[in-house]
């Protein structure tokens, strides 16, 4: 059982790690939410697609919260 883990579940889950696969993988399944896209960006640094996707976050008082932690987060360097 511990071989079959290891080949199937526990591998693919290994290689989501490596985040060019992981945002294939999240894309893969429909078109790419706002708020996913934001925090890839904001991994990325601050830019002008990011700055876009929070002012768009930080309109919607549920997303506001994470509007501000994106640019936090983004601007660590």
């Amino acid at each position: 059982m511990a071989e079959a883990l290891l080949a199937g579940p526990v591998e693919r889950l290994r290689g989501l790690l490596d985040r060019d696969r992981l945002r294939a993988e999240l894309s893969a399944r429909g078109p790419e939410n706002p708020a996913l896209r934001a925090a890839f960006l904001a991994e990325e640094g601050p830019g002008p697609e990011l700055d876009a996707l929070v002012a768009e976050l930080a309109a919607d008082p549920y997303s506001a919260e994470y509007a501000a932690w994106l640019r936090r987060y983004a601007a660590r360097g």
